[in-house]
């Protein structure tokens, strides 16, 4: 992308929104509710019990938390652009390999460690670029970016569920191993840029001065960078609204993986039908569709604390009613009604991380963050299992989940945003120069 070009149709950052959208299709709502699909016809054939094939998720969980501040801090400094593509590629590599897995082993390495170490990877430098690439317009490009989780359940779930009943769950396997690496990779390698300034344009599509010349230019956009504030992972971390927002975000990602991988299997044990439970299963889909076009005009008008408050809040009493739905009907309005509170939970995490600790710094914080959250959130669907092992039920855990959305929601309430830090002294060169080969010259240049 050439600087000081004239203005393009359309701002460059919405095609950052566009990969975000693949890369929580490809990585985070196809494979999370893929992943409950798959669970009965593995458990079936291999004899495997639910805890077990869950465990693979919080194992999953616990290598992210070692990969994630590592990925945080090269998104950072260097941009998501070929980080995403080839976690990808090794990312559809690894679920090429669980598609021929015959011994629990096998899952837990290949899923558990693999594609948990790369996972970071793949959904944080995506979502990062779209934080460094809007300020004003973040709440509005952060819920569209996170519309890729409910269409991973609406597009992704289809045809997991085909291929399961038309070949065999091993097919299914290797149908999200091609979502992955085809739909994501290509896409990520060719569009990524780690920020704005990088490549000559303003955060939100804004426009240079009238008539100013490239000294003014670069001028500007080392202003737009300097009053952004710069928070190490320790300056992070010393501040309350971290721990809380963490120990908050944590506890609601319990609920929303354990739903995910155990939410069918709970309805169908309940009495329903399983194309019952499939249909309940997609309401709360349809109902984190619905939570986008909520919750981020909402956090505009209220802030994104206030939002998260609210959200985790809906949740935990949506997931009461999920715990002791026993009718159809019952269940199809519990689960959309889950996918309205948790559903907005996604976008607003997104929101509020570069809200509080900056744009330049969301990488970093948010990989130290996730690599906690990551590992408590994979517990959601392990818990689940195990009550299920024991009491043949999940009514129990989704009550006991329900319950930790709403301290969750607490927690949220207390977490004021901290005052910004002395400032770090920046990398030279590292605040205007792009961290790789410039975008391609076309549509999305800025006067």
């Amino acid at each position: 992308m050439g600087r000081g070009l004239s203005r393009p149709p359309f701002f460059y950052g919405w095609l950052i929104v566009a990969v975000a959208i693949l890369a929580m299709m490809a990585g985070g709502g196809g494979l999370n509710y893929s992943f409950g699909a798959l669970m009965s016809p593995m458990s079936a054939e291999l004899g495997w019990s639910r805890a077990q094939i869950s465990g693979a998720i919080t194992l999953a969980g616990l290598m992210g938390a070692l990969s994630g501040p590592w990925f945080g801090r090269r998104v950072d400094r260097a941009g998501g652009r070929y980080i995403t593509a080839v976690c990808a590629v090794l990312g559809g590599a690894t679920l090429l390999g669980v598609s021929r897995a015959t011994e629990l082993w096998q899952l837990y390495l290949l899923y558990g460690v693999a594609l948990g170490l790369l996972m970071p990877g793949i959904g944080l430098s995506a979502t990062t670029a779209v934080a460094n690439w809007f300020v004003r317009k973040r709440p509005q490009a952060t819920a569209i970016a996170s519309f890729g989780v409910p269409l991973g359940g609406l597009a992704v779930l289809p045809l997991t569920q085909f291929l399961i009943g038309a070949l065999d769950w091993r097919a299914a396997w290797v149908g999200l191993a091609g979502v992955m690496a085809i739909l994501l990779a290509i896409p990520a390698a060719l569009l990524i840029r780690r920020r704005p300034e990088d490549v000559g344009l303003l955060p939100d599509g804004a426009a240079f001065a009238a008539g100013a010349d490239a000294q003014a230019r670069q001028a500007t956009l080392a202003a737009s960078l300097s009053k952004e504030p710069r928070w190490s992972a320790r300056q992070a971390m010393a501040t309350p609204a971290f721990w809380l927002l963490l120990a908050s975000f944590s506890l609601t990602s319990m609920g929303i993986l354990a739903f995910l991988t155990n939410g069918q299997s709970h309805f169908i044990t309940a009495g329903a039908s399983p194309g019952t439970a499939a249909g309940a299963l997609s309401f709360f889909a349809f109902g984190t569709v619905a939570a986008r076009l909520v919750w981020a005009p909402a956090a505009a008008k209220i802030g994104s604390r206030r939002a998260v408050v609210m959200a985790a809040g809906f949740a935990g009493l949506a997931l009461f009613a999920v715990a002791f739905s026993r009718s159809p009907a019952a269940m199809y309005i519990s689960s959309a009604a889950l996918g309205a509170g948790l559903g907005g939970l996604t976008p607003l995490q997104m929101q509020i991380w570069p809200d509080y600790y900056g744009r330049l710094s969301v990488g970093v914080v948010r990989g130290s963050a996730g690599s906690f959250q990551a590992m408590v959130g994979a517990l959601g669907p392990f818990v689940a299992g195990g009550i299920f092992d024991l009491s043949g039920s999940y009514s129990v855990a989704f009550a006991i989940f329900g319950s930790a959305n709403l301290i969750a929601a607490t927690l949220a309430f207390f977490a004021r945003q901290p005052a910004p830090p002395l400032a770090l002294p920046s990398t030279p060169g590292e605040s205007l120069a792009p961290p790789g080969p410039p975008a391609p010259e076309g549509p999305a240049q800025s006067r």
